[in-house]
Order: C-alpha cells, then structure tokens, then sequence
C-alpha cells in the first residue's frame, strides 16, 4: 500500500475564542482517494478542511495538539503559500475566491503569480477549460457565471497549479440540484481520470453517496464513523441522533424487511428492481406505468375569488438596468390566503426578481401586484412590509440590534404600537420561535440556525399574513433544515400564508402544497405538488431533479404503487400493502 498522501494523528484544537473544535482526529488518506466529510453544523469540518493548507494554525492561531502532515509538508511548519503548491481549496461561497474580471484572467492568476511562462498557462488553461466544461464560457465576466459555474470556475483557478489535493468544504450549498450535480461529476472526474486526491466536506450526502470511495461522520470534533458509503449510511439510528441526514434509500430500506441478510441498494434502478423481486410482482401490471405528463396536459391552479387573495400577479415583467432580456417575463399567478406555496428551479431564472417585486424592491417593468386585494403601486416599502415579511438566506444582513428581543421590538416600535401591544406582540414571537432563553443574548453570539429564527421572530411580531422565505436552507445542517421549515409550516398552521423558494426538494416535496417551476423567467408549471415532480423533462430543463424517494416511487407505479407519493413514509405504507403474503411452502 502506498504512503498516504494526508496523515493526520492524535489532532486537537481550540480555536483563539476558547472553542473546541477538534478531539484527538486521526485519519489517514491514500492518493487518489476521494473522501466525503459529513456532519452537523460545528461538527468540525470546515476546520479540519483548514487544517489541510495551514490556514489553521498558521493563519488563524489557536490551540493545537497532535500532526498533520500533506504531500510530506509538516502542515505546522510550512507557509501557507508553499502547502497550496500541492493543496487547492475550495470554498462554500465562490464569491470569496473570485476577484479578476472574467473567466481566463481568474484562472491565470496563480500561475501568473508563481512564474510561470505564458505558453505553458496558455496550454493548461486550454485543457483546464475543457476538464470544468467551461469552454464556451471562457471569455464571459466572472460576474456573468451562475451559481454552478462560478464554483466550476473556483476549481479550475486552482487546478491551473496542478495541485495533487483537492479540497473542498460545502462547495454545493448554494446551488440548484444539477448545479450540485456539475460541481460534483466535475470532482468526480479529476479523481478518477487524472488522479487527484479529492477531499470534500459536505451536506449532499446523495452525492457523497454516489461518488466518494470513504467517508468519515465528525461529531463534536471527533471521528464517529468511518467506512464506504454504503457501509456508514446503513447506520441510520446512529446518524439520526447525530442530526446527519441519511439518503432516502438508506432510511427505506430500515423500514422493509427484503429477508435474510439482503440490504435495499442505495441506486434507484437496482432499489427498483429487488423490491420488484421482493414485492413478487415483477411481470405485475397491476398499476398503470409510469407516463410523464404532456406539458400541454398541464392545467393552471383554479384561483381563489379575488376576496379570498393573497397574492395576484398579472403579466408581471422585470427588466434589469442596463440589460436588454427581461429577468422575468408575463407572469401570472394568484396565491389564495392560507396557503403553503414552492418556488423552485434554476440559479438566475427569476425566482429572487419575483421575491423583490412582492415585497417592492423593485418596481414592475410592467403588468400589475395586488396584496390582500389592494395594489402595490404607490405603496411605501414600510406599508408593505406590514403585509408581507421577508426572510432571507443570510439572515446576518436583517440583525443589527444588541439584544434578540431588541431586535424584535425595533420593528413594532417603528410601527408606533402601544407599548402594551409590543410587549404582548415581542412575547409571542419569542414563545413561536422558542427563543424566549436567549432573549438577553446578542443576536451574533447564536448558530446560523437560531440567527434565522430571530430573523423570522422580528419579521412575525409585525404580523404580516404573507411570509416569504427566501432560500431559507443555505448552509443548514439535516436539524437546521427541519427546524426552520417546521417553524414555518407552524406559522402555516397559525393562518400566515407562506412563500417557500428552495432548491431543497425533499422539503419542498414534504411541506407545500402547491409548487410554481420558475426558469427562464418564465412561470413554466403551476400544479399542486404531488403533481409537479412528474414533470420530470421540464424539470430537468430547469436543473431540478426529484427526491430519490419521489424517483424510486415513480419506478414501481407498474407494480400498483399510486401517483402522487412524496415522501418516505407514504411509500413504505404503500409497499407494505402490496406485499404479497408468503405462501406456506415458501421459506
């Protein structure tokens, strides 16, 4: 066995603020490897990621025990810039690491910096381009790139270096499903076809699934689990109390018996075909096949009457200064009160300019916004935000108060309540939210998950009745995710009609009820949810792929399985039923 490439022993460390982040970390990692890192929030990872180029100690300071030792360097006595001969690093936000005006100068600058000849970064550029599938975009400005291909860009600025580690820390987390898809083949491919070490920490664990050789689970800074993915996914139980979230296929096949020693496969199409088997129905034409809807068979939502309205947009078109194409185009659509609606599809196809428009960012190009049945032309920003509040993906850009329940209260102060109304109005949304212990705490000293909440808090106690909550998941562990989509299916619940725009489908299968598909800036499906995700050509057009569950359920619909199945739990019910009986001789 060759010597490995990444040697950490016995690694501990204590950030400079007295947080401990990592215990006794021992792990190794073999050349061409590629290794997925899973875990909750502040379970370490990213830190550990840091450790990998000598950012952490050498930049960041703090306590640290143990070794790391890459390509050979001792991590602890080597610059930064000597480790990243051999170490790219990838970051959640591309943003962060992109500065020069457009694709080809991004990619030339380390090279630039470290002397090599024009020629020779003219020739890896080229071959560069190609590996990233950024070809035709090679003379674009960086800021023209979506989501997906900004991050493509990240790697390639660091592979023009010829790096043998790859590192990456949720490099996916702000992109559409095939977005995540394109950073990880991409990944995938310079392990495979060219070698490199790729070390990827990450809360796709569909994709950590599909392509990473090992894993290791971190949990307060210590190694729980360690082993394929396979292996470490079929320890459900021991994942759930870790707040990871475990693939669909994993979590069924906890729940159905195939007998004996058999383990449901975490592939649609091989999962498919053993509860086929298993079922005893493989020739069954007991259920209709699965048949995706025409895209001309599609009928529009029946609107509510106007008075029973919460929103009602009507030929409704952006068009950003200084470009020519509109940001969205003719839109219309009507949102009844009450309801729980999705808004999904690609990076850049229009869902943030809708969100802008309802809530008067930005002033219509043309057609018209009613809220509550009055309309938003002439209306004050402030007038509006009483009407309908906005959460948004960053919720450090909403908090700027010493105290949660100052943050609270600045809103309903500027409302000119009475001060009886703002106590009884600060001590709802503190009880709704379960915020009511961190009251006196500064906002910035809680997680990301509970800065959120105070985000929501501050927005509920003004008591809109449309709630907009905009890419709300960015960056959430498998417990963050759920709590904040809990939070407002229970403001659903409370009456609040609530605006969801997601790239999570799993959430957007298990609490809307309704779900627009937005790309191009066009509004190309309007449907009940249960209906939407078998659409899945025009979904795939808008870079969205169905949950594994919703996937595998469509698979089985010869076999008796009903439309409309989106979660877990309604297809293991289902299955259940059709379970044929094991006959007497049968053993």
């Amino acid at each position: 066995m060759p010597d490995p490439i990444i040697n950490i022993e016995n690694l501990s460390y204590i950030y400079p603020s007295a947080t401990r982040a990592l215990n006794d970390v021992s792990l190794k990692v073999f050349p061409g490897e590629y290794l997925g890192i899973v875990g909750a929030n502040g379970a370490g990872k990213t830190t550990l990621c840091m450790f990998l180029n000598g950012v952490i100690p050498n930049v960041l300071g703090g306590r640290v025990s143990g070794s790391v030792h890459v390509c050979g360097m001792d991590t602890f006595e080597h610059f930064v810039f000597d480790i990243a001969q051999n170490v790219g690093l990838v970051l959640q936000d591309p943003e962060s690491q992109l500065f020069s005006a457009d694709v080809r100068s991004e990619i030339a600058f380390a090279a630039e910096n470290r002397g090599v000849p024009r020629e020779e970064i003219i020739e890896r550029m080229r071959a560069i381009l190609k590996i990233v599938r950024l070809e035709a975009l090679a003379s674009r400005l960086s800021d023209e790139l979506s989501g997906g291909q900004k991050q493509r860009l990240a790697i390639a600025a660091n592979l023009i270096v010829r790096p043998k580690i790859l590192v990456a820390d949720e490099p996916t987390s702000q992109l559409d499903p095939v977005g995540k898809e394109e950073v990880f083949s991409t990944l995938s491919s310079l392990n495979k076809d060219f070698g490199m070490t790729v070390v990827i920490a990450s809360h796709d664990v569909d994709e950590i699934e599909r392509y990473a050789d090992r894993m290791i689970v971190l949990d307060h800074g210590s190694i729980v689990l360690e082993g394929t993915p396979d292996e470490v996914f079929r320890e459900v139980d021991t994942l759930d109390r870790m707040f990871v979230h475990v693939p669909d296929l994993a979590r069924l096949g906890k729940s159905i018996n195939l007998g004996g020693d058999r383990k449901l496969s975490l592939d649609v199409s091989k999962a498919a075909a053993q509860i086929k088997t298993w079922l005893g129905v493989e020739k069954s034409t007991s259920g209709k096949p699965f048949k995706e809807p025409s895209a001309s068979s599609q009928d529009a939502f029946e609107d509510a009457a106007d008075g029973n309205l919460a929103v009602k947009v009507r030929n409704l078109t952006y068009t950003y200064p200084g470009t020519s194409a509109p940001a969205i185009l003719n839109l219309n659509f009507s949102i009844p009160k009450g309801q729980f609606v999705g808004i999904i599809g690609q990076n850049g196809g229009g869902k943030t300019t809708i969100m802008k428009c309802l809530v008067g960012l930005l002033q219509p190009s043309q057609g018209e916004i009613t809220l509550e049945n009055m309309p938003l032309t002439g209306q004050k920003v402030g007038d509006i935000a009483t009407q309908i509040g906005l959460i948004l993906q960053n919720p450090d850009t909403q908090l700027f108060c010493m105290s949660v329940e100052e943050e609270i209260r600045f809103g309903l102060e500027n409302l000119k309540l009475e001060p009886e109304e703002i106590e009884r109005r600060t001590e709802e949304a503190l009880k709704i939210t379960a915020l009511g212990e961190y009251r006196q705490l500064y906002p910035f000293k809680l997680s990301l998950g509970d800065r959120r909440k105070v985000a929501v808090a501050s927005i509920v106690a003004m008591r809109p009745q449309i709630l907009i909550f905009d890419e709300p998941l960015t960056g959430q562990d498998y417990k963050g995710r759920y709590e904040l989509v809990n939070l407002a299916a229970e403001l659903h619940r409370a009456g609040h009609t609530v605006i969801m725009i997601s790239h999570d489908m799993e959430l957007v299968a298990r609490y809307t009820q309704r779900t627009l598909v937005v790309g191009r800036g066009q509004l190309l499906l309007d449907s009940p949810t249960r209906e939407v995700f078998d659409h899945i050509t025009l979904l795939r057009e808008t870079f969205i792929e169905p949950p594994e569950i919703i996937r595998l359920a469509q698979e089985l619909r010869a076999c008796g399985l009903q439309s409309g199945l989106l979660s877990i739990d309604q297809v293991t019910e289902c299955l259940q039923k059709l379970k044929k009986p094991v006959s007497t001789g049968e053993r």
